[in-house]
């Protein structure tokens, strides 16, 4: 709120101050009210590490073009293998990635964005990594069960037994 003793008007409503900032009616300095609570931090990213992703988003724009990672197949299989990759080869004692000289943990987290990315722009979730086919005994698709939820997916027109196991065929 503010630190002025008077009866101001509630909040999101104006406060009567001098060009100073002080109260007209008491003279005493307002302080300002931000309303921010629940909001993302944005002060609280390290702003230096995240312009060493920046470098390796740099690196490949040069090498491909802006936003190439965005037309990969396969983005989470791919990202994920890449991001492994690094983190074995940082694990291992390797600091820096021997073709661009970055950071193997710049170019981790550059992946891990693109797997964020995907995640939140296509609505890839748990399922999409896990699903295998149900057959019937003639090989006809029946639909998909995903193997850590156990979430179905039919496919059109068919219906899914009720009675199926997880390991892809009945």
């Amino acid at each position: 709120m503010s630190d002025c003793m008077c009866k101001h008007p509630r909040p999101g409503q104006n406060i009567p101050i001098d060009k100073l900032g002080n109260c007209i009616e008491c003279g005493r300095k307002v302080v300002g009210v931000k309303f921010d609570h629940g909001k993302p931090r944005w002060d609280l990213l390290p702003f230096d590490v995240i312009e060493e992703i920046v470098k390796v988003l740099t690196m490949g724009a040069q090498k491909y073009e802006d936003h190439n990672w965005k037309k990969i197949e396969n983005i989470p299989e791919r990202y994920f293998a890449a991001l492994m990759r690094h983190m074995a080869a940082w694990q291992a004692g390797e600091t820096e990635d021997q073709e661009s000289g970055l950071s193997h943990l710049a170019h981790a987290g550059c992946c891990l964005t693109f797997l964020l990315w995907h995640e939140k722009n296509t609505g890839y979730r748990c399922c999409d990594r896990h699903m295998v086919e149900i057959k019937d005994d003639f090989e006809n698709s029946l639909g998909y069960v995903c193997k850590e939820c156990g979430k179905t997916k039919e496919v059109p027109g068919l219906q899914i037994p009720p009675n199926t196991d997880s390991g892809g065929n009945q």
